[in-house]
């Protein structure tokens, strides 16, 4: 009889050590299961004007960008927003206290937060591509305080046009529509971004936009001289330059995009008239 429980207890202590091993397993496959992944998506977090949450949005910064802080409230961090200020709240940001770093670390389903929708490589160098043709096609049309037709465009209705032809809503002033993309460096931009200036004696955040068309150049909608190309270095807009917004959002950890010569086949003479 005692013989017999020394066989059998290898035995027992294998099936108990596999029960264990079961009951371990399940709650990390169960905790996998509960997080949706989705390479088309992912988020973005709100950046504000003034260090309050009903103050006036400035743009949307993707999840995982890094930041520079300028200064800190009880909630907000102040950052340089490509060319302005503006405030994240703490609770969207991860700090690194070892190598004082900072990075927009989103919460889902929270106030600040923006579910932000991928656009597929290759449909975004498309539509990039699309979006400055139909832009240049309007090249010569008259400056008209409103207009959002071929009969005449202001800036802001200029870009509102051409954006809505390709199935993209944006707001309808320059002020507004630095709202509704991501924020990107000057040195990051790419053809298709919205490019906001803030001309003197305007008392908005941005009072003129255009859309860049790569090569330090700039379509838009000049009161002077209608749709036309501009150059960013020119003294009017290198000084009144207040940032960027990414309309057409691509994973930033693709691959690093290769762009298309779309200002291969511009031949009209730079105008940097306003």
């Amino acid at each position: 009889m005692l013989n017999s429980g020394k066989k059998l207890l290898p035995l027992v202590c294998m099936i108990l050590s596999f029960i264990c091993i079961l009951n371990l397993a399940q709650p990390v496959n169960a905790a996998i299961k509960q997080v949706p992944v989705d390479a088309d998506y992912a988020y973005a977090s709100k950046v504000y004007h003034r260090p309050y949450s009903d103050s006036v949005l400035i743009g949307q910064i993707e999840h995982g960008s890094k930041l520079t802080v300028l200064d800190e409230t009880d909630h907000f961090y102040k950052i340089d927003c490509s060319g302005m200020s503006g405030y994240i709240p703490k609770e969207q940001v991860a700090r690194n206290y070892k190598l004082d770093t900072y990075t927009v670390s989103c919460i889902p389903a929270n106030k600040h937060t923006i579910l932000l929708e991928y656009t597929p490589l290759i449909e975004a160098l498309q539509l990039r591509s699309s979006i400055l043709n139909l832009a240049k096609n309007q090249l010569g049309i008259p400056y008209v305080y409103g207009g959002m037709s071929r009969y005449g465009f202001d800036c802001s209705g200029f870009t509102s046009y051409v954006y809505a032809k390709h199935d993209t809503t944006l707001f309808r002033c320059a002020d507004d529509q630095m709202q509704n993309g991501l924020i990107v460096e000057r040195d990051d931009l790419q053809p298709g971004d919205l490019v906001f200036f803030r001309l003197p004696y305007t008392p908005w955040l941005a009072s003129h936009v255009g859309i860049y068309v790569g090569d330090g150049k700039m379509i838009h909608s000049g009161t002077k001289s209608g749709i036309c190309i501009a150059d960013l270095s020119y003294s009017l807009w290198a000084d009144s330059y207040v940032g960027a917004r990414r309309i057409i959002p691509v994973d930033s950890a693709a691959t690093k995009e290769s762009q298309p010569n779309v200002t291969a086949d511009i031949t009209t003479t730079i105008r940097s008239t306003h």
